[in-house]
């Protein structure tokens, strides 16, 4: 589901990346990873209906990361920032989350 419905929203694709995270979030998972993506189909979401503040599900998202390095949810979680960040003119905040995203790449992508 992150694959599907981050990849339709990069492409633009704005209605097919809703119906897939509204489709995981109507699901009933018991595994605790599907809490942090289920943070993350809320993120899409709130991306997508450019809410202002998204700042609880951000910090809902990071806290929950280093539990969960095999979702490899750091790419789209960080890009989905700085795109939100950039549409409301925040570029401080989009600065640190590309820096957050490059030290990812640079760092820790090679260790899952």
């Amino acid at each position: 589901y992150i694959v599907l419905a981050f990849s339709n929203y990069r492409l633009h694709q704005f209605d097919l990346a809703r119906q897939y995270a509204i489709e995981f979030l109507g699901k009933n998972f018991e595994e605790e990873r599907a809490v942090l993506i289920g943070l993350f189909m809320k993120l899409v979401l709130a991306v997508l209906d450019q809410e202002p503040d998204i700042a609880s599900l951000a910090y809902g998202i990071t806290s929950l990361l280093p539990d969960f390095r095999a979702v490899e949810l750091e790419i789209p979680f960080y890009s989905l920032l700085v795109d939100h960040y950039k549409s409301q003119n925040d570029f401080s905040r989009a600065l640190d989350a590309q820096d957050k995203l490059v030290s990812y790449l640079k760092f820790n992508f090679n260790f899952h």
